[in-house]
């Protein structure tokens, strides 16, 4: 439960690197529909497309209060002094409703039963998204800008050639292949610059082991700790318990307790929680007591602790002011710690934790880098979260100015 993760959201979709990958294959990617096809940086393969999903994009045009615009120079915002045009929203437009207009309730299907303010407060509500969607294609652009970070003569020509080797794979087709993508070729070719842009910006983040090492070293603590959960010793109903799957709940550890726990709780009254609550920190305080008492602190974690992570990291977390995805009441107590100290009793959303700053060990840390059979070692995690964490505030600094006509777009006017 409180295994390290690398962040679970990328601040960049590179919008393009899944699209090279999932429509150069062969001629018939170009049948596939939109959102079969615009897929983020994450995704390698696509799904198999559905009759529905094959239907034919509707051609470009913007039309406002019932009259055509025309879009040939139109520039709907500009975003960090960036001019977008209709090609590139419209782009966007489409990708993000193939993507998350399901989550949103923008499709087709859940536009048409809805009329007047109500319509509009929901188109609004995903203008507002896609502009945040748009502005994150920019905030690489931006550092890289900021940083000396700029393609080569040499990369710009592989950019050319990449496109180059899908128009001859999709030979007459690519016009099709395009439209599908809802893309005109000065935007594509303009995407897949952005992408090799995004990905030299990533690569700039990258740190040797050495380099990391030392990094850890300087700005980063190592912490055990002991988790009592909230309801620790809740015996869920058998009815809740069957659908989980589990047949046998006392002979689980408590680690897989701690997979149950929280669901049980989360269904007790606001009396029940209460209590359960109080029981968990008068029997934290007992453990505490323990270790204020000098106890083992290894020992007490393998007796009385409920986090799995604690056996799978035995030498401890790795935890910073925003290298951990561990609530802030963790990190702040844990960042706060002097070596060998022990922590009061901190409280998240999981329970009572106790925790102890042990000394740095390199060696323990090094083994975490090279552990081949890991994708979430303690380096891979660092790096994603540096660039996490400096383009999320750069994405704060970037402004957008949005034009009279993109204020006043209505749900349909744009295809």
């Amino acid at each position: 439960m409180m295994k390290k993760k690398i962040l679970a959201v990328c601040i960049s979709l590179l919008l393009v690197s899944g699209l090279l990958s999932a429509c150069s294959d062969d001629d018939s990617s170009s049948k596939k529909s939109s959102s079969d096809s615009l897929v983020t940086s994450s995704s390698d393969t696509t799904s198999e497309t559905t009759e529905e999903e094959a239907t034919e994009p509707p051609d470009p045009s913007l039309t406002l209060n019932g009259k055509e615009v025309d879009t040939k120079e139109l520039v709907l915002c500009t975003v960090d002094g960036n001019d977008i045009g209709f090609d590139e929203y419209r782009y966007n437009y489409y990708y993000f409703i193939s993507n998350y207009g399901a989550n949103l309730g923008v499709t087709d299907e859940d536009m048409s039963k809805l009329s007047g303010d109500e319509k509009k407060e929901r188109f609004e509500t995903l203008k507002t998204n896609i502009m945040s969607f748009i502005k994150t294609s920019y905030v690489y652009s931006k550092y890289a800008k900021e940083n000396g970070i700029s393609l080569t003569d040499d990369e710009k020509k592989k950019c050319d050639e990449e496109i180059e080797k899908i128009k001859e794979e999709q030979k007459d087709k690519y016009s099709d292949y395009l439209k599908q993508l809802y893309l005109t070729e000065d935007y594509f070719k303009k995407i897949v610059q952005q992408s090799k842009l995004a990905q030299k910006v990533q690569d700039s983040f990258k740190l040797s082991d050495d380099e990391f090492l030392d990094t850890a070293e300087d700005k980063l603590v190592l912490v055990k700790h002991i988790l009592i959960p909230f309801g620790y010793d809740i015996t869920p109903d058998a009815d809740m318990l069957s659908s989980m799957g589990v047949t046998n709940f006392s002979s689980m550890t408590r680690a897989q307790k701690m997979s149950i726990l929280p669901t049980a709780y989360a269904s007790l009254s606001e009396d029940e929680q209460k209590k359960e609550k109080d029981k968990a920190k008068k029997y934290a305080e007992d453990i505490l007591k323990k270790v204020r008492d000098g106890e083992d602190f290894d020992s007490l974690i393998n007796e009385y602790g409920y986090d799995g992570g604690m056996t799978e990291y035995s030498g401890g977390y790795l935890v910073g002011d925003f290298y951990t995805t561990y609530e802030e009441n963790f990190t702040k107590a844990s960042v706060a710690l002097k070596q060998n100290e022990i922590s009061d009793l901190v409280e998240t959303g999981y329970g009572y934790h106790i925790i102890k700053r042990v000394p740095f060990d390199r060696e323990y840390i090094k083994k975490n880098i090279e552990d081949e059979d890991s994708d979430n070692t303690f380096k891979d995690e660092y790096v994603s979260a540096l660039e996490f964490n400096t383009l999320d505030k750069l994405l704060a600094t970037i402004k957008v100015e949005e034009s009279d006509i993109l204020k006043n777009l209505q749900y349909g006017d744009l295809k």
